[in-house]
């Protein structure tokens, strides 16, 4: 059985996923929430801090304060999913096979992709990936420019989708070879 805050929360997050709650919408204070959902406001604003550790809603004190719906941008669920497969991996949940096998299969589509959607900054992006003396580098500097060809291969495909989910696997390698 889920906690009451956490079934508030889900309450609340299905609203926001549906539109019935909007972005810029202040929601009802804790006391209306609290009565609303018939549980306690210390419960209300437990759901509350989980939804804002979220990024789905923000919390402003004084005159005007309150909570409003927000939306996370990619870069808060990018980092969200990086957070979450570095607690996997230290927990030896995923391997690092499965962390390539998680690469190859979002990155040869990107890459399809890439090949059809580049624009010439992207070129350029990728020829400075590539650095002119390879064997010449240090570990730690090919492992660095590995990393940035990789990421410039997925920026080059044109979908946001691709690079929210690809970037995090490419952080979390990174952190782990």
């Amino acid at each position: 059985m889920r906690k009451a805050y956490e079934q508030v929360a889900d309450q609340l997050y299905e609203l926001i996923v549906r539109g019935e709650l909007a972005r810029g919408e202040r929601l009802p204070n804790e006391n209306t929430l609290a009565h609303e959902f018939g549980v306690s406001r210390a419960t209300v604003r437990e759901a509350l801090r989980q939804l804002a550790a979220q990024k789905l809603i923000h919390t402003a004190k004084g005159a005007g304060g309150g909570s409003y719906v927000t939306m996370p941008t990619a870069d808060h669920i990018s980092e969200f999913l990086r957070t979450s497969l570095n607690l996997l991996a230290e927990a030896q949940d995923v391997s690092l096979e499965e962390l390539l096998e998680a690469r190859a299969a979002l990155e040869v589509p990107a890459a399809g992709l890439a090949a059809k959607r580049h624009r010439a900054e992207d070129i350029v992006r990728l020829r400075e990936a590539i650095p002119a003396k390879p064997l010449e580098l240090s570990t730690l500097d090919q492992f660095a420019f590995n990393e940035r060809f990789h990421s410039v291969v997925i920026e080059a495909c044109g979908n946001v989708l691709l690079t929210v989910a690809a970037q995090p696997v490419f952080s979390v390698l990174q952190t782990n070879l």
